[in-house]
């Protein structure tokens, strides 16, 4: 267990560590998830590594399910399905309003490379996968998991074990691990784009991903972020500036400006006026 300078917890933990497996690790300053979760992947001692938020669940079957999928295949990377609980806070408690399947894909190489489906919890792999194609990027303090698992793709096939084992929880207000920053969710997605864009250019398959991409994209971002926003919520202020009397040295195009107004909205998640 490794705790990122949150308020300490040992007593608790000594409390349920009877057998002594447990080893609690406790960051002297805030690192972020990506820090938090190299600390443990090199603390580790076993065989698999596996990965738990403290707001999400393991179901009794989680790891014996991903082991003896592990332990029969040739795999080295495998992930189940999760139920997504969404909460809400009634009365000052928090209270679990639906659950459902988020996500439950076969592992796609090029659609990896334009969305997330796999849920950190969901997820098993060899420790030595770590070896060969690095750790958790910490400069990203979101998506530090999506970057791994487009790395990994690329050195080891996944297999996609269609059982929920688990489950993460949702809030709207962004206090979970999965619903965080909104700005920070947007601008490291954008880092993963540029980052990995060019790996299916010359992989023509469904359509191509370079044909599918500004579809995927935009669904991914509709998918994350469906709350009507105002201005005083807008990450980004685009300024189009018209006049309708230019000094006559400026010259002008309003059916260019209309044009570029039109086009906003397949790339903005909403507009106002």
């Amino acid at each position: 267990m490794v705790n990122d300078c949150g308020p300490d917890v040992r007593d608790v933990v000594s409390q349920l560590n009877e057998n002594g497996n447990i080893r609690y690790i406790r960051h002297s300053e805030n690192r972020g998830l990506a820090a938090t979760r190299n600390t443990g992947v090199k603390a580790a001692h076993g065989k698999y590594i596996a990965y738990l938020d403290d707001d999400d669940f393991y179901y009794p079957n989680h790891i014996e399910t991903l082991v003896g999928f592990l332990e029969s295949t040739d795999h080295k990377f495998a992930y189940t399905d999760a139920y997504r609980a969404s909460q809400k806070l009634v009365n000052g408690e928090l209270v679990t309003t639906k659950r459902d399947a988020a996500y439950s894909c076969d592992f796609d190489e090029d659609v990896i490379l334009s969305c997330n489906f796999i849920p950190v919890l969901c997820v098993m792999h060899e420790k030595s996968c770590i070896d060969e194609v690095g750790c958790f990027d910490e400069l990203l303090k979101a998506h530090e998991d999506w970057d791994l698992w487009i790395r990994m793709s690329r050195a080891f096939p996944f297999g996609h074990i269609k059982k929920i084992t688990c489950e993460f929880t949702w809030r709207d207000d962004g206090g979970t691990m999965t619903s965080g920053s909104q700005a920070e969710y947007l601008r490291t997605q954008e880092v993963i784009y540029d980052k990995y864009s060019g790996h299916s250019k010359d992989k023509p398959r469904k359509g191509g991903y370079r044909t599918r991409f500004p579809a995927f994209r935009a669904r991914s971002i509709k998918t994350r972020f469906t709350r009507k926003r105002t201005c005083a919520q807008a990450i980004c202020s685009i300024i189009l500036a018209a006049t309708k009397t230019p000094p006559k040295s400026i010259k002008t195009d309003l059916p260019a400006t209309r044009t570029c107004r039109r086009a906003l909205p397949r790339w903005v998640i909403a507009i106002s006026n």
